[in-house]
């Protein structure tokens, strides 16, 4: 019960379901001292195939003993399974004490829904710097809230262009193609 009131605020936090702008998640993440730039990530991106690609690598890290952290999106069933630490999900008390604690930080300030779960789960995640952060993203990564990683390894799983409109212009596959080109800063 607590977990859904929480996240009823959440969704009040902004008009939009999806605003393209990195400049929220940037704000909330400079006021919790950048955790973004504390972790280790191995960012998957592409239309289909990002969860089972995750759940693949977490499984294959799992059991080479290397302890990950996990970020994906939607959830099934309950929103937990969004946060993994330690190769647990948190459970309903933990997490609500971590939206908590970000949501006072965040002080009301306008953010998606989305913006603010990435950033709860940077700041808990900085709390583990040894481990591996496998961590789904969309949007073609660049307007993904998780695109302000600093220490990102990307894995494209398959990519189409049939989400919409937006993404399925000109401009935006040259956008991608330069994504792809991009030296990446490695761990």
């Amino acid at each position: 019960m607590k977990l859904q009131k929480i996240l009823s605020r959440f969704l009040k936090l902004h008009k939009k379901e999806i605003d393209l702008s990195l400049d929220r998640i940037n704000r909330l993440c400079e006021k919790l001292g950048n955790p973004q730039d504390k972790i280790k990530a191995i960012s998957v991106v592409g239309t289909n195939g990002k969860n089972s690609t995750i759940q693949a690598c977490f499984s294959i890290l799992k059991e080479s003993n290397i302890k990950c952290n996990v970020f994906t999106s939607p959830h099934i069933q309950k929103i937990n399974e969004r946060f993994v630490f330690n190769n647990e999900q948190l459970k309903d008390d933990e997490l609500a004490d971590l939206f908590e604690e970000v949501e006072k930080i965040n002080d009301n300030k306008p953010i998606t829904f989305f913006e603010i779960l990435t950033a709860c789960y940077f700041f808990k995640a900085a709390q583990y710097p040894d481990n591996i952060n496998l961590i789904e993203s969309g949007l073609f990564h660049r307007f993904d809230a998780t695109n302000i990683l600093k220490k990102k390894l990307s894995k494209y799983s398959n990519i189409y262009f049939n989400r919409s409109p937006r993404l399925a212009s000109k401009k935006m596959s040259k956008q991608l193609i330069k994504l792809f080109l991009k030296k990446l800063q490695l761990f």
